[in-house]
This record gives structure tokens, C-alpha cells and sequence, in this order.
């Protein structure tokens, strides 16, 4: 554990991997969501369509975390630090999320193919091998699901340093909007995952476990920062 401590303090501050580290869990978090996208457009069932939101959130297949992308995104944020104002900030982002877009629809055509493979095993039927490309719609959903989850993710941050909860206000608004543009909602995953850790599935119970390991690790990175930031 202490190993593991050291090495999130080190990746902190390395300000040269970190830009990379975010767009690489960036493209992990478009990929699972344009990869989903096809098998909805394809099919268009209630099954297809439930079984497409597990997938993009870890939930089903064969994945060994949930909301793996999530999770990645989190720490990758946290450690990353530009300098500059807000404004050279956010354009500094913008760039990396647009280069980690590139690379999560260039391989969203294996990940369709990998959905509807898992799909056809859960559903015994035919998956049709023609899946059409992701959809304009499917591609903003996953932006601005991955948008909203880096506003959540930066404003805990902010609101650590500052002490003050006004950093909330931008990710309550967009989650808000979240729900609107979403067919799926935050208490569906939830729901499955509590259902599953209270019923004793090793993944869903090491998932949760592991919330508790990288919020720890993460917060040792903030101090850290904070007490070099201090004039001695």
C-alpha cells in the first residue's frame, strides 16, 4: 500500500506523463461509450438498450472493474496540473479530450464488434456483424457524460483547496442535463451495483472497495501539493 502511495505522489509530480495519462483514460472512457452505441442502433430492443449501458459502465462482459473509464479519468484529472488562468486551463483540457476523442472513435469499430459478441452470448441471438458507425448523438452523450464527470472531479478538488462547496454548482447543473440527454440514469447503475456487492460478487465488491483506495490516494497527492505550495 505504501508502495502504491508513493508511485500516485510521484505520478503527481510529473507534469510531463500526466497530459498523457489523461488523454489515454479519456479515450478509455469515449471508447466504452461510442463502442456501446452501435449495438443500440442496431438492435433498438429494451434488452439491447440495458445491456449497451451495463457495458459502457463496466457492468457487463468481462470486465474485472466497474466503470473502469470513470475511475481512470478521476485520477488522471486529479494529478494533472496546468499552469496558466482558467481560461489557458480549459483550453489545455479542450486539446486533450479532442485528441482522446480521435483515438476512442478510431477504435470504436472493434469495441462495437466486441459489445455485440458479449451481447449475443448474454441474448443467445444473432448479432448482426454490419454495425453501423457511432452515432453523432451517441458521440455527444459520451462528451458530455465524460464532461460532466471532469467538472465533478475538478470541482472536489477545487472545493479541498478552497474549503467552500461553490465549486459544485457547475457539475449540479450539468448533471441535470446529464439526465435529460441520457436513456439511462444514475440510479440504474447503482441500483445493479448495490445489488450485486450486497449479494456478494467479488467485482462489484472490489469496485466499491477500490473507490475508497483511490479517493485515499488521491487525497495524499492534494496534501502533498498543498504543503510544497506552503512558504516555508
Amino acid at each position: 500500500m505504501h508502495g502504491l502511495r508513493t508511485s500516485f505522489l510521484l505520478l503527481g509530480s510529473d507534469r510531463l506523463l500526466t497530459p498523457g495519462l489523461v488523454v489515454v483514460s479519456q479515450a478509455a472512457f469515449l471508447w466504452m461509450f461510442v463502442s456501446a452505441d452501435p449495438l443500440e442502433q442496431a438492435l433498438g430492443s429494451e434488452s439491447a438498450l440495458k445491456f449497451a449501458a451495463d457495458w459502457r459502465h463496466g457492468m457487463a462482459g468481462n470486465a474485472w472493474l466497474y466503470m473502469p473509464g470513470f475511475f481512470a479519468t478521476a485520477a488522471a484529472l486529479w494529478l494533472h496540473r496546468p499552469g496558466g488562468d482558467r481560461r489557458v486551463r480549459l483550453a489545455n483540457l479542450l486539446r486533450l479530450g479532442a485528441i482522446a476523442l480521435a483515438l476512442a472513435v478510431i477504435g470504436s469499430r472493434l469495441g462495437a464488434r466486441t459489445v455485440a459478441s458479449d451481447y449475443a452470448v448474454v441474448a443467445a441471438i444473432d448479432v448482426t456483424s454490419r454495425l453501423p458507425p457511432p452515432s453523432p448523438l451517441g458521440i455527444v452523450r459520451g462528451l458530455y457524460t465524460l464532461a460532466t464527470w471532469s467538472a465533478f472531479v475538478l470541482a472536489c478538488r477545487s472545493a479541498l483547496a478552497e474549503r467552500t462547496w461553490r465549486p459544485f454548482l457547475l457539475p449540479a447543473v450539468m448533471t441535470i442535463g446529464l439526465a435529460l440527454i441520457r436513456p439511462w440514469t444514475v440510479d440504474d447503475f447503482t441500483a445493479l451495483w448495490i445489488d450485486r456487492a450486497a449479494a456478494g460478487d467479488p467485482i462489484a465488491c472490489g469496485s466499491a472497495a477500490a473507490i475508497l483506495v483511490v479517493v485515499g490516494l488521491l487525497g495524499a497527492t492534494d496534501q502533498r501539493s498543498q504543503s510544497r505550495s506552503k512558504p516555508t
